[in-house]
């Protein structure tokens, strides 16, 4: 999760209002290195929200992005093309923060498995590069689903126990990615089925939709309708935060290795 340049100068006043406080310093100094522990959980339950819908379009020619994403997306056109994979689409997302979301999609004519590569950017002139990742899935039967991806950041929500997720990170070779994927669905219980992506932006819309509604079981987040947002409800709040710090978050990533290299191997 990044924060808002407005919330840090917030977090940034508390600290001064702590100092100016008749506060022992004995007292203060550990309040103020401990403000991502009581503190970051209050911010995120009032900052961090999600739109109801995504905004999500389809890109007819490549040629129109910038040319740092043309590269990216042509160059996993090309590594995927070879193994197999037919491309579907690219769908770009409008509607976040200050960045933009693309999603270039492709499928598995034999084994029905899909591939989708996560590109996003700053929303700028020359936009940068912030994150980018492979994710190979595959449908099971009765709507569940495998997922293997070298993103390189932990996911902090609620786990959805249909969603049988694995992260390898230091692989970012796509080849070796698929490989270890194929092993993940072969080690799964459930029966593998085919998924189409023929309309990308569908295909995004429900994959969204489930995850929104997964995030509204878990008790993470609830729907405002009057915003038409999904917002960080305050118990989610704290949970999300404590995910993201240490030492939990070395605790859930070493507990992913562990589980990622027995795939990987």
């Amino acid at each position: 999760m990044k924060f808002r340049n407005e919330v840090l100068l917030i977090s940034f006043g508390v600290c001064l209002l702590l100092f100016f406080l008749p506060l022992r310093f004995a007292v203060a100094w550990p309040l103020v290195l401990l403000m991502p522990f009581w503190f970051g959980p209050l911010v995120v339950w009032r900052t961090v929200s999600q739109p109801g819908i995504a905004q999500l379009a389809l890109i007819p020619d490549v040629a129109s992005l910038p040319g740092r994403i043309q590269k990216t997306v042509r160059a996993a056109a090309a590594e995927l093309e070879r193994l197999g994979f037919v491309e579907r689409g690219l769908v770009r997302q409008s509607n976040l923060p200050r960045m933009d979301a693309f999603v270039q999609l492709f499928e598995h004519p034999q084994d029905g498995g899909i591939c989708t590569q996560l590109i996003v950017t700053s929303r700028a002139e020359l936009p940068l590069v912030l994150s980018e990742a492979i994710v190979f899935g595959q449908r099971l039967v009765g709507g569940g689903w495998i997922w293997t991806s070298n993103q390189r950041t932990s996911d902090v929500f609620s786990p959805n126990p249909r969603h049988d997720v694995i992260r390898l990170p230091a692989i970012r070779d796509a080849a070796a990615l698929y490989r270890a994927h194929q092993r993940h669905v072969r080690q799964s219980p459930g029966e593998p089925s085919r998924a189409s992506v023929e309309e990308p932006v569908r295909f995004q819309q429900e994959l969204e939709a489930e995850a929104k509604a997964h995030w509204v079981r878990s008790g993470d987040f609830w729907f405002d309708d009057r915003r038409d947002r999904f917002r960080m409800t305050f118990v989610g709040a704290w949970r999300l935060t404590y995910r993201a710090l240490p030492p939990f978050r070395q605790i859930r990533e070493a507990k992913a290795r562990r589980r990622g290299a027995l795939i990987s191997q």
